[in-house]
């Protein structure tokens, strides 16, 4: 799972920073727990090479901005797919972090399948558990009424998604808790979308 990166931010947002390609490859750590290589880093900035979610990730907290910003026009926008597939629109890191994987599909399900607006997104890690695994696929309906005790997709304004359990609602006010935490949070109604999640299943 990685992310196809045509028009990544990373050059402009670190310049912004003012991090030479060098100072910025020196605080990220590669997969294999070693500081990652200049060269690297520069492929990566061209589009020459992928882009990993935890890399993503480590390179938003080192520049002090969104992964959204990082992924520019590679960022999730949310469309119908009125077809038998359904298009799985990112992963879920546990982070509240969703990122796009562009051109994966998978059947959608029969309770789905009039429910054109309706989208998909992976489990990237275990913070899901114990309801949803690594690896699994959840798909939403965006047209269901949300009620206490839902588990949903809730996305913000600035298509940033993350997968929870609706605690409390009220006109104004949501509570959203993480599924293995058990950590309660606050928001805003208005902040968000809330798309209750009406199946899963693992992607392989």
């Amino acid at each position: 799972m990685v992310l196809k990166n045509s028009k990544l931010n990373i050059i402009q947002l670190r310049l912004k920073k003012g991090l030479q390609q060098k100072e910025l490859a020196k605080l990220l750590t590669g997969k294999d727990g070693k500081p990652l290589q200049s060269g690297t880093l520069g492929r990566i900035e061209r589009g020459e090479r992928v882009l990993y979610p935890e890399l993503a990730i480590q390179i938003a907290k080192v520049l002090d901005c969104s992964v959204s910003e990082i992924l520019g026009e590679n960022q999730v926008q949310l469309t119908a797919t009125p077809t038998s597939l359904i298009e799985i629109m990112g992963i879920e890191t546990g982070d509240g972090i969703v990122m796009q994987r562009t051109g994966s599909k998978i059947a959608k399900p029969d309770i789905l399948k009039n429910v054109s607006s309706a989208f998909a997104i992976e489990v990237f890690d275990e913070t899901m558990l114990p309801k949803f695994n690594l690896g699994e696929v959840v798909f939403a309906d965006p047209t269901r009424v949300v009620k206490i005790n839902d588990y949903v997709i809730a996305v913000t304004k600035d298509n940033v998604m993350t997968v929870r359990k609706i605690n409390a609602l009220t006109k104004t006010t949501v509570k959203l808790e993480q599924l293995n935490k058990k950590k309660i949070v606050s928001h805003k109604t208005k902040d968000f979308t809330l798309n209750v999640i009406v199946a899963s299943q693992i992607s392989r």
